[in-house]
């Protein structure tokens, strides 16, 4: 089942009031754009790097450049559990070996991703039906 705070996101219920001009609509796009490259970049990356032999300290000031902000701010938008699980990764980085780093790493990425496919598929797509693409031969119908 989806996850409760999209559900509750997608329903039109974000705590901070995140949102434009009193709709939901840009703040499930900014979920959108924000979930896919912190799932498969940023914490990608650095399952990758871990795997590829980076070393341990590089993971971790890494881990602090990427992935705070956009987990803050997803958090702001309605992804709570997010940016608490992200900042229990970060106060407790320090103390973390190779696999424990990898193994949390490799968890929150595919927690992540499931977040954004979630969000995609509870995406209210019919809202976009009247900006549908034209096709060659309606191009020129349209003036």
């Amino acid at each position: 089942s989806e996850p409760v705070e999209l559900g509750d996101m997608h329903r039109g219920w974000i705590p901070s009031g995140a949102g434009t001009r009193e709709t939901v609509l840009p703040t499930l796009l900014f979920v959108n754009g924000e979930t896919r490259p912190l799932g498969y970049a940023s914490y990608g990356g650095l399952v990758r790097g871990a795997v590829g032999g980076m070393p341990l300290d590089s993971l971790r000031q890494m881990a602090r450049l990427l992935v705070g902000v956009p987990a803050e701010f997803l958090g702001y938008c309605g992804l709570e559990k997010l940016w608490a699980f992200t900042q229990r990764f970060l106060s407790c980085l320090d103390h973390l070996d190779r696999d424990d780093f990898l193994a949390v790493v490799s968890q929150m990425a595919l927690y992540i991703n499931c977040l954004g496919g979630w969000n995609l598929h509870l995406f209210p797509w019919d809202t976009g039906d009247h900006l549908r693409q034209l096709r060659p031969a309606e191009v020129g119908q349209q003036s």
